[in-house]
């Protein structure tokens, strides 16, 4: 079976974020134009590297309307950046995929309490596998999706896992 669609629906929105990269010291403003269960675009005036982890916090209002996902704070990767042309508000627009929910900025040792298997959704302390496709998947999980053959089936399921278009 081949999947043909996103694993998680897309949402567009205007949440305003805090967000810290390599440390928590240095605290830069940003907001996401769109937001999923498994990532967010954001628009931002920095150009990240691809692959860096960043600490998100998300400011918004709660009675704007609209308050993002259920979760406070993320600990995310950088998947790609574009330029965007905007070279006085954002210029750049990045895709965020979720590694942990529920954190708290600054405080690195709640973030192995926080990890989620993406297959099952399992809360995971410290047994988190990262798989080559940028899985995050508790033992039982692993262990399942590496007994499949490599064939068209594995791809394609890790594939919708990680929230890519199939």
């Amino acid at each position: 079976m081949i999947f043909n669609k996103r694993s998680t629906i897309r949402n567009k929105c205007k949440i305003p974020l805090l967000m810290a990269w390599n440390s928590t010291e240095n605290i830069h403003e940003a907001h996401a134009s769109d937001i999923s269960q498994g990532g967010m675009r954001i628009e931002v005036r920095y150009n990240l590297s691809q692959d860096i982890t960043i600490y998100i916090k998300n400011i918004s209002n709660p009675d704007s309307g609209y308050t993002g996902n259920e979760w406070d704070a993320y600990i995310g990767k950088v998947k790609w950046i574009k330029h965007k042309g905007d070279l006085y508000q954002t210029p750049f627009q990045a895709g965020i995929q979720y590694m942990s929910h529920s954190v708290v900025l600054g405080h690195t040792d709640e973030f192995y309490d926080c990890n989620r298997c993406d297959m099952c959704g399992t809360p995971v302390k410290r047994d988190l596998h990262w798989t080559d496709d940028d899985l995050h998947l508790c033992t039982e999980c692993f262990w399942s999706i590496g007994k499949l053959e490599k064939s068209v089936s594995r791809s394609s399921l890790t594939r919708f896992l990680s929230g890519n278009v199939l």
